[in-house]
């Protein structure tokens, strides 16, 4: 990030919600940002690879409603999707909505200092990146490790 810049958002978490999130404030014109831990999308669903995996809900809700040209373009081929098949939506989407281009992969957080003069977030990660924001969203889900 250029020195001076300051991201409108940025956003921890490249799962469902924050994926959602960082659609949102593309649509409302706000510069957005993901770091992720991880090497791809997926969330909770990148990290489990038990075997068996998949999810107890019908496909509806894992899906990213309101982007018709995602869900409109892939079709699940079972009721309660495997991790597999989930991961293959989240290519999918990637590939029509061009997610990554706004997210930056096996990224952890070490630190989110909040200036209250300036009323922004420095943020600093473990691979040396540090980022300025106006707003922190934390999308890390419950089974978050670290």
């Amino acid at each position: 990030m250029e020195k001076g810049h300051v991201l409108d958002a940025l956003i921890i978490g490249a799962g469902f919600s924050g994926l959602n999130m960082l659609l949102n404030l593309r649509k409302l014109g706000f510069s957005a940002k993901i770091y992720e831990t991880a090497s791809y999308l997926g969330g909770a669903w990148f990290w489990n690879r038990y075997p068996g995996a998949g999810v107890d809900s019908d496909t509806p809700i894992y899906q990213l409603m309101k982007e018709k040209e995602v869900w409109c373009g892939f079709e699940f081929k079972t009721r309660f999707p495997s991790r597999e098949e989930l991961m293959r939506y989240f290519r999918h989407a990637d590939k029509i909505l061009g997610l990554s281009k706004d997210i930056t992969y096996n990224t952890f957080v070490t630190s989110a200092d909040f200036d209250d003069e300036a009323n922004i977030w420095h943020i600093k990660t473990d691979t040396g990146i540090s980022t300025c924001t106006r707003y922190l969203i934390l999308c890390t889900g419950l089974h978050s490790k670290r």
